[in-house]
């Protein structure tokens, strides 16, 4: 699936957000299974931008009021409704 232009930050966010704020790899991983135009440096930057990562890189970690991680591996596929289930 291709994100617009306009989508791209949703797009990131649901992602990193699905893959519990770990780094870009994480999420560059989910994302391919998913999308078919998230650039790495796009990625690179809102994680860099993360107000909850930054936070937490600052050594003042709030509580989400929960977080969901689901482990892909690259032999999986995944569609919108199995992100979806798992939140």
């Amino acid at each position: 699936m291709y994100v617009a232009v306009e989508d791209l930050y949703d797009a990131i966010f649901e992602i990193h957000t699905l893959k519990g704020h770990r780094g870009w790899q994480s999420c560059k991983k989910l994302a391919n299974l998913k999308y078919a135009n998230l650039p790495q440096d796009q990625i690179r930057i809102f994680l860099e931008t993360c107000p909850l990562c930054l936070t937490r890189k600052k050594g003042k970690v709030e509580e989400s009021s929960s977080v969901t991680v689901v482990e892909v591996t690259e032999d999986e596929q995944v569609t919108t409704d199995a992100l979806e289930e798992a939140v």
